[in-house]
């Protein structure tokens, strides 16, 4: 019995645990979207706004490539 109330303390803490660490992802979306609206902000004093929107997109469009050929690489190289 002992057993059964320690197990149900950790499952209790885990959840909370991963609850927590949820709603920190989700609020990251929200941030990590308003470094991008003041990127593109920055990039509009230089470019015409439209063209801001352009260039951080494709930063991203970048960045994403190189992390999806690198995962390739990876689950390549595991076989």
């Amino acid at each position: 019995e002992f057993t059964l109330i320690n197990l149900k303390a950790k499952v209790t803490k885990l959840g909370i645990g991963g609850v927590l660490i949820a709603s920190a992802l989700f609020l990251a979306i929200f941030v990590f979207n308003l470094l991008l609206f003041a990127a593109v902000a920055a990039f509009s004093h230089i470019v015409a706004w439209w063209a801001a929107f352009l260039i951080v997109a494709g930063i991203l469009l970048l960045i994403v490539l190189v992390l999806a050929g690198a995962g390739a690489l990876a689950l390549k190289a595991s076989k």
